[in-house]
């Protein structure tokens, strides 16, 4: 660094040595404002950076000599001047004072001692001009000649931050300028400028601007006018504005710099948050920075512990370290946080930044009157600047563009990629965590959802360092724009004009104003550019439809730009299928019996009033209650509401309206065989192919053929095959070369660890086991496949779900873990069934004295009616309520679980107020109550009893529930039920089959008279004669006693 071209004299402060003019370590940038996005005037924002961007200033905090980047009095200073051209021009048209030609390099002087360099960046055409044309007498000639190629003119002592092309004539001239980062040579230099320029009286402003390179067209450019940095400092009279840090002084920082002129120039309602009619709320900024219900978190206490922390050299970063419970002796690692990250990202807001001495609004009068100002920021280091020379005192002075209320610079757009469904990332380890939570398209397993991610587009420009002349077709000027620190969201229905407010990212703590200063939606919260493949933000979309998603930039002045791409995206939100079938299924063929032991007084009569000679009827009850029909959302965990907490609309939530029955009267079968040979599916190294055999049965001198006819294949797909104590599920079945040997195909199974957990790791064939060659195996038939039941599956009785109940909800609140590690989970429910205020009375009578856990329940002035199902006709089939359970709150956890019991008598169906007879099982270490009556609101699912009667095309005959084999006295039949909505076409699973009993019974008949002698034997020793004779039936009777 040379000092000599860095010195800065004319500040109003005092020098210090080595003053380094356009520091690497300091930056300021201003932007104009007419008043109609903000405040008006002129905005200004600086940072420190390099070396120095561990360290905000820190005022009159620190005392005593200099550590590091501690020193006493350690402020930024910010001055202003009118701009006013102080040109220095180069005149190409004049003959260079050196030529190096090996080089294609001219170089020119001035009497400021300013030296140019004049590259031509063409040699070659650069040589064959040379050969023909000397530059010291014909310079203009050789331009000329030179045509249409590339020169670039630099400045190697400093740097520029205007410049103005004179041509020869009308012509245009394809234009960059290069810029760098600070006054050091060797640097790599940046396009901040590309155009084509035609209209030359237009002057090219750049930030520290070391060259400029062109190609004329129809012209040669004769003269460059620059104006240089140095020359302001050493010309132009400097006005402070003042002296800025962090600062613990509440007036300081809420009164002069976050609202310094409320009356004539005010944030508050006026500074746009970021569009859509929504404006800062400057209360906002009142309650964040001191008055917020934890003082931890809080600007003021992040500034004071980065001031406390800080002013230990050793910990520049201000760390801190906060553990659970505030314990510091808790044994595990401890949060780790840096107080100067905390501040540094909160100042990416211009109104946080003003208030830690990071940004100021220029509300002089002077700036409203039109005129262009510059402003410069100093700041003083006496630290180690990692530049090889060690600690010493350098003053860092950097200096804007000039600046008047119409240079507004405003942001650039960021832009949308295309949203990608589900939940996207750059790191290729996240997939596999987030395949638990979604589907391919996004949709969450439960249905209720669908995530989106929304990806950011690359800026424009944003091209690398020392790239070739016009290295895109973009053209720019970087002196009329600021790049964006957040992206905003915004979200909105195909169908609507407007974008929805508040936006998807908000804080529900703060409100924005609107235009009028009032209250308006929650505070918009703007997103951090995020990494490049990482999305912007991540949208659980719970509406279906076609929605549109849109976005916008936000630069450091907390100004906003719109981006012109919008994206349509179509969801169908619908909750997954999990329906439950019904449980409790069991199924009863009833017959004639006396005295009554398994049937009721009720069903014989049910049974005599057939008239048919099929005299078949089965009862099937069954129950669907909350186990089934209960929809429960996480809600919050110890009194904070989740983020994703937003439950269906209850008209959208999948509740089952029918249950089907499935009837077969066969039991499902059983194949034996063992495993002749094994291999992998050639493509699927997940699938086994198993060769089936016989198995032999040594000890019987047989064997069982695993034999299935072809047509019967599809009844054991997805069923399990068994090998001892492990289980394969059946993928495929398809013929082997001998009929009676099909061959199976098997998914392998997966070893998981000690806690059941499986690898998420890519396919190892050492986490996968697969059953051995002649090892024996057994299969069933798969009853969850609807083609295994028959085809005239299902019954055309569709058992009614309830009877158009209505959907109750509920809250309760679940304990976990121990004293003092107790955590406390909201449930938030919803359910059917019958919800009401009861009775609950401790049941005792004459023959029960003392309470044994039964519970009568009285629903007062409720009726229950009959099922909707329910017939009287002779020989029809009917449903009825039956039996159930009921939930109810114990007395002494009101907002807990509730407790489940099992009703096993309902009364006063259809007649009069409801009541039931519910039996607590664990009344005596689990009570539900302790007191003998109370009345709570009670939740009661009835149960479901079916009578089914004969029906031929179903197979619901005596001819197969009963055996037809005279030989056989026994045969067992299988039901099964599913449940299903009527809204979304989904059905559940089958229930696991229940088995009906069917016995041969023969009523007794008198036989005929028996056949034999007409005197028995004489007696024998012992005084007993016998007598034979033949008795003979015209029926096969169940047994004979004589």
């Amino acid at each position: 660094m040379s000092s000599t071209n860095n010195n800065i004299n004319n500040f109003a402060a005092s020098p210090v040595s080595n003053s380094f003019l356009q520091s690497d370590c300091l930056y300021i940038q201003s932007a104009g404002s007419k008043g109609s996005d903000s405040t008006a005037g002129i905005h200004l924002r600086w940072a420190l950076k390099g070396p120095v961007a561990e360290h905000l200033p820190k005022g009159d905090h620190f005392q005593g000599n200099p550590e590091g980047f501690n020193k006493p009095e350690d402020f930024i200073t910010i001055f202003r001047t009118p701009y006013y051209p102080l040109t220095t021009p180069l005149f190409l048209k004049d003959s260079p004072q050196t030529v190096v030609d090996n080089e294609a390099l001219w170089m020119y002087g001035n009497k400021e001692g300013r030296k140019f360099y004049v590259y031509f960046r063409n040699r070659n055409k650069y040589q064959q001009v040379r050969a023909n044309i000397d530059p010291f007498s014909d310079p203009v000639g050789f331009f000329n000649q030179y045509g249409s190629n590339i020169v670039e003119v630099e400045c190697k002592e400093m740097l520029f931050f205007a410049s103005k092309l004179f041509p020869s004539a009308n012509g245009l001239a394809k234009t960059e300028i290069l810029s760098v980062e600070t006054n050091k040579l060797n640097l790599p230099k940046n396009v901040t400028f590309r155009k084509k320029i035609e209209d030359f009286s237009e002057k090219i402003f750049a930030e520290n601007g070391r060259s400029i390179r062109f190609i004329p067209t129809d012209c040669i450019i004769e003269r460059i006018d620059f104006e240089f940095y140095d020359n302001l400092s050493e010309r132009s009279k400097w006005e402070e504005i003042g002296k800025y840090s962090l600062s613990l002084d509440d007036g300081e920082v809420l009164d002069r710099r976050l609202n310094p002129d409320p009356g004539s120039h005010p944030v508050h309602g006026v500074w746009s948050r970021y569009n859509d009619g929504e404006y800062v709320n400057i209360e906002n900024y009142y309650q964040k920075w001191a008055s917020l219900p934890d003082d931890r978190n809080t600007i003021k206490d992040s500034v004071k512990q980065y001031l406390h922390l800080s002013d230990d050299p050793a910990n520049p970063q201000a760390l801190d370290y906060y553990y659970l419970n505030d314990d510091p002796s808790d044994p595990n690692t401890p949060l780790e946080i840096s107080h100067l990250a905390i501040l540094q990202m909160a100042s990416l807001d211009y109104h946080v930044a003003r208030m830690l001495g990071l940004g100021c609004l220029d509300t002089n009068d002077q700036v409203y009157k039109g005129e262009e100002f510059m402003y410069a920021a100093q700041y003083a280091t006496w630290g180690d600047l990692k530049d090889g020379q060690g600690e010493k005192k350098v003053s860092h002075v950097y200096i804007t563009l000039p600046t008047s209320l119409q240079d507004e610079r405003p942001s650039l757009p960021v832009n949308l990629k295309e949203p990608v469904p589900g939940i996207f990332s750059a790191d290729p380890t996240v997939g596999g965590s987030t395949s638990g939570i979604i589907d391919a398209e996004g949709y969450t397993h439960d249905g209720t959802g669908r995530y989106i991610s929304l990806l950011t587009d690359e800026l424009i420009p944003d091209e690398p360092a020392d790239s070739p002349f016009y290295y895109s077709n973009v053209e720019f000027d970087m002196s009329k724009f600021t790049y964006p620190v957040y992206v905003g969201i915004e979200y909105r229905d195909s169908d609507e004009s407007q974008w929805r407010a508040p936006e998807l990212p908000h804080d529900p703590l703060f409100f924005n104003v609107d235009a009028n200063g009032n209250q308006s939606k929650y505070e918009t919260v703007a997103i951090g550019l995020p990494d490049f493949g990482e999305p912007a933000y991540l949208h659980k979309e719970t509406k279906s439809g076609k929605h549109v998603y849109g976005s916008y930039g936000v630069n450091w002045f907390s100004r906003s730009q719109p981006s012109s791409v919008n994206w349509e995206v179509e969801s169908d939100i619908k909750p997954a299928n999990t329906l439950l079938p019904p449980s409790s299924v069991n199924a009863f063929l009833i017959q004639q019996e006396q005295p009554l032991l398994l049937t009721s007084q009720n069903e014989q009569e049910l049974l005599t009033q057939i008239s048919g000679s099929d005299k078949t009827l089965v009862r099937l009850t069954f129950e669907y209650d909350t186990a089934q029909d209960m929809i429960s959302y996480h809600k919050a965990i110890n009194g904070e509401q989740l983020v994703d907490f937003n439950p269906l609309p209850d008209n959208e939530e999948l509740f089952a309206d029918e249950a089907e029955v499935f009837f077969r009267p066969e039991m499902p079968k059983q194949i034996f065989g063992m495993i002749d040979t094994i291999s992998d599916l050639s493509g699927n190294p997940l699938i086994s192919v198993i060769q089936s055999k016989d198995l032999p049965l040594t000890s019987a001198n047989q064997s069982l053929s695993p034999n299935i006819p072809v047509g019967q294949f599809q009844n054991y797909i997805g069923g399990v095959f068994k090998v001892a104590n492990d289980e394969y599920f059946i993928h495929d079945i398809v013929s082997g070369s001998n009929p009676n040997h099909p061959v199976f195909h098997i998914l392998k199974k997966q070893v998981g660890n000690a806690f059941g957990q499986t690898s998420s790791a890519p396919f190892d064939p050492l986490n996968f086991v697969v059953p051995a060659a002649n090892d024996a195996f057994m299969i069933v038939e798969n009853m969850q496949n609807t083609t295994t039941w028959g085809a005239l599956n299902p019954h055309q009785v569709k058992v009614k779900i309830g009877n158009n109940w209505p959907v109750h909800t509920e809250e309760i609140t679940i304990s976990s873990g121990q004293v003092p590690d107790v955590t406390e989970n909201t449930y938030f429910r919803k359910f059917r069934g019958i919800n009401r205020s009861a009775s609950v009375k401790q049941y005792t009578d004459q023959f029960n004295p003392t309470f044994s856990g039964l519970y009568e329940i009285t629903f007062p002035g409720y009726v229950l009616n009959n099922h909707p199902q329910y017939s009287t006709v002779p020989a029809a089939d009917s449903i009825q309520w039956y039996r159930g359970s009921v939930r109810i709150a114990k007395d002494n956890d009101p907002n807990g679980e509730k407790k489940t019991l099992k009703v096993i008598r309902i009364d006063n169906i259809g007649t009069g107020d409801l009541k039931v007879y519910a039996l607590d099982e664990a009344y005596t270490t689990d009570p539900l109550q302790t007191s003998s009556s109370r009345t709570v609101d009670v939740n009661f699912y009835p149960g479901y009893r079916a009578y089914l009667y004969y029906n031929a095309p179903c197979r619901l005959t005596e001819d197969h529930l009963l055996p037809q084999d005279e030989d056989t006295l026994e045969k067992y039949s299988i039901f099964g039920l599913r449940s299903s909505d009527l809204q979304y076409t989904y059905k559940s699973r089958i229930s696991t089959p229940s088995l009906l009993f069917g016995r041969k019974i023969e009523a007794p008949k008198t036989p005929q008279l028996p056949l034999g002698a007409l005197y028995a034997t004489r007696p024998d020793y012992f005084g007993r004669s016998t007598y034979a004779f033949t008795t003979e039936y015209l029926h096969k009777p169940f047994s004979v006693t004589f």
